[in-house]
């Protein structure tokens, strides 16, 4: 079943499905060993001390292999930040944000790449997933990027000290990734951090931060954009705002 999705995912966009045993990968079925599939969001005391440790052995094991520091690069773990204060009290955290307009028209195009309809869900659902099945395939997808962003952004500040954490803006780094990864690596090593030799980083990536759907649909995204985050889309400086509210700006919630 797993193969036949991933097949169905394969065109300009692969929406995170690699080739072969070794290819790179977000490890999902290794993380369902200690975390439950639905809800994905697990609370802070939600592993018991036993799994703590078989989770903490098993990646240090991996570690231990080549010696280095191990890097995942799994959005579910988003949903598991408590836990995993938990189990790598000293670890290290990435968010890499997009400009959320290009993120929901990604989200809706793999809905219907991928499952065959806009009214599916696809990725990773939020806590507030309940409260979103009513929307339109169009609000639901910006709501399930604010939600997911906000508990993120709540859970960094609550479970890590700030120096643990950065910020990287995805379109910034597509333009320069060499520059992006000096500074990661010099963030790190300030920290005692070693990454190691480095292999060959090209010099830029096509981010694809362009509409790919019709002008009606992509402003209908941008509106719901608008709603949620504000007239910026991203609005780091203002995130307190924002993320501090209960939804969008002109809906009242209890």
């Amino acid at each position: 079943m797993l193969k036949a999705y991933a097949d169905l995912c394969r065109g300009p966009a692969n929406y995170g499905f690699t080739e072969g045993d070794i290819g790179p990968s977000e490890s999902g079925e290794l993380w369902y060993c200690w975390f439950p599939r639905d809800p994905v969001y697990t609370p802070v005391d939600g592993l018991d001390e036993l799994a703590l440790r078989e989770l903490r052995s098993t990646v240090d094991c991996l570690a231990n292999q080549w010696q280095l520091p191990i890097v995942f690069k799994n959005l579910y773990c988003s949903m598991r930040l408590g836990p995993l204060s938990r189990a790598f009290p000293q670890a290290r955290f990435i968010w890499t944000r997009r400009n959320p307009v290009y993120g929901a028209q990604s989200l809706l195009q793999m809905r219907r790449q991928c499952l065959g309809s806009d009214t599916r869900w696809a990725s990773l659902k939020p806590r507030e997933y309940e409260s979103l099945r009513h929307l339109t395939p169009a609000e639901q997808v910006v709501a399930q990027i604010f939600y997911i962003e906000r508990q993120i952004n709540k859970d960094l500040r609550r479970f890590f000290a700030q120096d643990q954490w950065r910020e990287v803006d995805y379109d910034s780094f597509c333009r320069s990734p060499r520059e992006t990864l000096n500074s990661i690596s010099g963030w790190l090593e300030r920290d005692r951090i070693s990454l190691g030799p480095r292999g060959e980083v090209p010099q830029s990536f096509d981010a694809k931060s362009v509409r790919t759907t019709s002008p009606e649909e992509f402003d209908r995204l941008r509106q719901w954009v608008t709603k949620y985050f504000g007239e910026t889309g991203m609005a780091t400086e203002r995130e307190q705002t924002i993320f501090g509210a209960d939804g969008p700006r002109s809906r009242d919630r209890e």
